[in-house]
């Protein structure tokens, strides 16, 4: 029921909606990008150039990415530490889910638990657990704060991730989604969707980088495209990135 309630979401009429948050989201990563990149080449030793981890930035932005098209929530209007604190509880649980494969521990099935148990008892387990099952309470309690929210205003009209959730009926039963479900796949799509996105980004960037013709043929490409470079105004529309328009990106 659950998957058959998501998949609709994910299409590109709904997607086409939210262009304008995601092009809000790449503006901030490239100034972000080309302010750092800046500074790191000023402090840099005459003739040698700066390394970024393109990584991180990926994550972040692709963290924001998910919060403003899935929840309807701006990140950098909350404080500077939610966001290092979601970052930081994403990034901890696929460390070590890829080292000691933490998805199997109980409390990724049972956050609400562990969420009560941390309040209670905060140090009294050991160092990995702890990190992970923290990083479990940090993103179980974001979710649920989204979740509460958005109940509060439930007259306002949306139509995300969050939305479809809610509203959506089981056609078998009649019921609707419980709290723990919503909560479930809210910290599921933070921590899966932001990483695998990152992940995929910077190895096309890398192999890119490693392949000049390649590089070469893309950024002609992009600049039959959009002439104005940087400057040029975004995609407000799936089909200015079609195969059509950019084939050899495709």
């Amino acid at each position: 029921f659950v998957r058959r309630t998501i998949t609709p979401s994910f299409n590109s009429v709904n997607i086409a909606k939210v262009m304008v948050k995601v092009n809000e989201a790449v503006d901030l990563l490239m100034d972000t990008l080309c302010r750092d990149l800046a500074r790191l080449t000023d402090a840099a030793p005459s003739g040698t150039l700066p390394a970024l981890e393109v990584h991180d930035y990926l994550g972040g932005a692709a963290l924001d990415i998910i919060a403003a098209t899935a929840f309807d929530v701006d990140l950098h209007k909350k404080e500077a530490s939610t966001i290092s604190l979601l970052l930081a509880a994403t990034s901890t649980l696929i460390h070590y889910s890829g080292i000691n494969n933490v998805y199997q521990l109980p409390g990724a099935f049972f956050p609400q638990i562990f969420r009560a148990l941390f309040e209670k008892f905060p140090n009294t387990v050991g160092t990995f657990v702890r990190r992970a099952l923290h990083s479990l309470y940090v993103l179980d309690k974001f979710s649920d704060d989204i979740i509460k929210a958005r109940r509060a205003s439930s007259s306002i009209e949306r139509h995300d991730f969050i939305h479809t959730l809610l509203s959506v009926q089981d056609p078998e039963t009649g019921g609707f989604l419980t709290d723990a479900q919503i909560n479930s796949q809210l910290v599921t799509i933070l921590v899966a969707g932001h990483e695998t996105t990152a992940n995929f980004i910077t190895f096309a960037l890398y192999s890119v980088a490693r392949h000049q013709d390649v590089q070469r043929r893309l950024q002609q490409e992009l600049e039959k495209v959009f002439p104005e470079g940087p400057s040029s105004p975004p995609p407000s529309t799936l089909a200015e990135l079609s195969p059509e328009r950019l084939p050899y990106l495709a």
